[in-house]
């Protein structure tokens, strides 16, 4: 089973609450729904910039670290980390050839090849 992800993808929606930020992250193969925990105190200049700056994110490439999760029946990534992505496009296709080789060595090991 997964129990840490991570993910590159384009922020669809955004709602903030009090305690947590809810995003809808597309990555190319669906739509996921992101939960970040939030505290008051926090001052992590990542999350507290995230927090302030939701709204303006839609649309935005992000690059996400959690844990996935289900809940009812659906399922949600707890994120650990979330950061915009930037400079360009580099690191979006960075990320698709790390899942591209992240596949075929799966594929490998499973089919008794050298991984």
């Amino acid at each position: 089973p997964l129990h840490m992800i991570k993910f590159v993808g384009a922020v669809r929606s955004s709602e903030v609450r009090s305690t947590n930020l809810f995003l809808d992250v597309e990555d190319g193969t669906g739509l996921m729904n992101v939960k970040v925990w939030v505290n008051d105190g926090d001052d992590c200049s990542a999350i507290v910039d995230l927090r302030r700056k939701a709204t303006e994110k839609d649309g935005k490439y992000v690059r996400i670290i959690g844990q996935l999760k289900e809940f009812d029946g659906v399922r949600t990534v707890v994120a650990n980390d979330v950061r915009e992505v930037e400079g360009g496009g580099n690191e979006i296709t960075y990320h698709f050839l790390e899942v591209a080789h992240s596949h075929e060595r799966h594929l490998k090991a499973g089919s008794g090849g050298p991984a």
